[in-house]
């Protein structure tokens, strides 16, 4: 996400290549879950919004460490704990054996929570709930400079340029 935005920023400017961005790996994210066990169109526009839900968190701190707690959390507990596919895949062993019933839409059937109405509102609810995290650690939100200016490329005029009114992430 970070070579697409630092690609298309002299393009599209910074907001344009933030968005340009996400939209680009949240397809890619849902693509690759597209030919999992039980996909269908449906799973995949959901994993493409769950791919939004994990940009979030990177596009607001520039810290990886946000979408991938999520993403981690969310596999384990729905299929180590609970016992629901995950993204398609069975699950052998979990701590709750669950019996998925109801209408498809709803549930995910087969593919998984995600595929369904319950997974959209998850990843809605996460959404919102990374939103408040970052605005309740930071007092403000905006993408990080992270995003689009990544320190490995460096930054040609120093530190001493860098706008103090935009959060960066600490080391």
């Amino acid at each position: 996400m970070t070579n697409a935005a630092e690609g298309l920023v002299g393009c599209v400017g910074e907001r344009g290549a933030v968005a340009g961005a996400v939209g680009l790996s949240s397809i890619l994210f849902g693509v690759a879950h597209a030919n999992n066990p039980n996909a269908t169109l449906l799973s995949t526009v959901s994993i493409v919004l769950a791919g939004g839900m994990l940009a979030a968190g990177y596009v607001l701190t520039g810290e990886l460490a946000v979408p991938i707690g999520p993403h981690t959390t969310w596999n384990l507990f729905q299929g180590g704990v609970y016992g629901f596919p995950v993204s398609g895949l069975g699950v052998d062993v979990s701590l709750i054996a669950v019996e998925v019933t109801g209408p498809r839409w709803v549930t995910g059937g087969a593919f998984g929570p995600e595929a369904g109405l319950l997974g959209v509102c998850a990843m809605v609810l996460g959404t919102a709930a990374i939103v408040a995290w970052v605005r309740w650690q930071t007092g403000r939100l905006e993408v990080s400079l992270a995003v689009t200016t990544p320190d490995l490329r460096g930054r040609e005029s120093g530190e001493d340029d860098v706008d103090p009114d935009r959060w960066e992430p600490t080391p």
